[in-house]
């Protein structure tokens, strides 16, 4: 009886360690209650400002957020807390108004009372989150430490990109600020091309100006490929309802790939107009018709090609749109045909050709599919792709 009763307490003891394992976080309805346990544990609030439909919040919450040694530091520092900014309450939402977040995750360090000591943005392994969590706490890498060194007059590289990357909505004006007082050489270093490229997005300013009249050079140095991104990046920005003229000003600088960024913010409106209401049918034809034209015009990446496919096999048959889904299958062949290697590819060209009525093939190619996700130790998907397989071949 001892021996048993020895086994069940420690078999409860590593259950409740694993439970205690990752980041606790509070239970509290409100950011301000939040805040006000943090006040009197003497401690800032870490606060996960997560959605329902993110990606990256999902990777964090499933794989970072649980880690032994990410718990062990963000408990010990930090109180933590996280809210689904899609479900702010009424009496938090004025506050989260002036943190202006504009994506996510993001996460803010707060003190008791609510101001920011710092903030971060994005997903990353737990080096990154750690490295985040332990320059909340150094005053001389924090949010607050770092506008206080730009108040004394600093513009240095290092200093002004951890300033942006934990601040995207501020003001680029220190980035004009450091192209206008540095040299050429200076300007057209690695270190000012990145300022430049990750967060310039002030088309008035010396900086952009500089970037056009040179725009040549910069494309000899850092690539077409990497001017060509910032140039459609700010395309998409200036596309928004009320930058009409700044969006005419930069028509004039790439006029083909200012056609292509319009192509693919008319083809980014119908994706959206389709999405508010699945059963509209003029909306859906928009949409299939839109994305055969970006198609087409543009070349677009393999991965790309596969999200568009799998999206209309799973809203075909709303509309009983055979034909969206022939067109479906060649932009699939596409991707398998360029990288046979992807389960995703396989897998969702196996269930367009299944529903075309090419059972045997699609068989295979849900085959290949299994048989690439089990060599990668892809878990969900071998679940799935068994599951499927079985449908397939109607075993269930």
């Amino acid at each position: 009886m001892r021996k048993i009763f020895l086994i069940f307490f420690a078999a409860v003891s590593v259950s409740l360690s694993a439970q205690n394992e990752g980041i606790q976080f509070l239970g509290d309805s409100t950011l301000q209650s939040a805040l006000a346990k943090a006040k009197q544990a003497n401690k800032l609030l870490f606060v996960d400002c997560y959605t329902s439909w993110c990606g990256p919040c999902k990777y964090m919450a499933k794989n970072i957020f649980p880690l032994p040694e990410v718990g062990n530091f963000f408990n010990q520092h930090f109180l933590n807390w996280k809210v689904d900014c899609e479900k702010i309450n009424k009496v938090d939402a004025g506050q989260f108004a002036k943190y202006n977040i504009r994506a996510w995750p993001t996460y803010l360090f707060l003190d008791g009372d609510g101001n920011i000591v710092h903030m971060a943005l994005g997903a990353g392994p737990a080096s990154f989150f750690l490295e985040t969590g332990k320059a909340a706490l150094d005053s001389t890498k924090n949010l607050i430490g770092l506008q206080k060194k730009i108040n004394h007059g600093d513009r240095s590289h290092e200093t002004l990109k951890n300033y942006y990357s934990c601040n995207i909505s501020a003001d680029t004006k220190y980035i004009d600020e450091h192209f206008s007082l540095v040299d050429d050489s200076v300007r057209f270093s690695r270190p000012s091309w990145d300022l430049f490229s990750y967060f310039m997005m002030n088309i008035d300013g010396f900086a952009f100006n500089f970037f056009v009249k040179n725009k040549t050079q910069y494309e000899k140095k850092f690539g077409q490929e990497a001017v060509d991104n910032k140039l459609t990046s700010l395309f998409g920005y200036y596309a928004r309802p009320g930058k009409e003229s700044q969006y005419e000003k930069l028509s004039k600088i790439d006029t083909a790939l200012f056609a292509k960024a319009k192509l693919i913010n008319e083809f980014r409106k119908a994706q959206m107009s389709y999405s508010t209401d699945k059963t509209n049918k003029e909306a859906w034809d928009k949409l299939i018709n839109m994305t055969s034209t970006l198609f087409t015009a543009h070349k677009f990446t393999v991965w790309e090609l596969n999200d568009v496919s799998w999206m209309v096999y799973e809203n075909y048959k709303k509309f009983k749109d055979t034909n969206a889904l022939k067109q479906a299958q060649i932009w699939s062949k596409k991707t398998v045909d360029n990288k046979p290697d992807t389960h995703a590819f396989n897998d969702t060209y196996a269930h367009i050709l299944f529903d075309l009525g090419n059972k045997k093939e699609a068989i295979q190619k849900e085959e290949l599919a299994l048989k690439q996700a089990t060599e990668q130790n892809a878990p969900d998907q071998i679940k799935f792709y068994s599951d499927e397989l079985k449908r397939f071949r109607g075993d269930k």
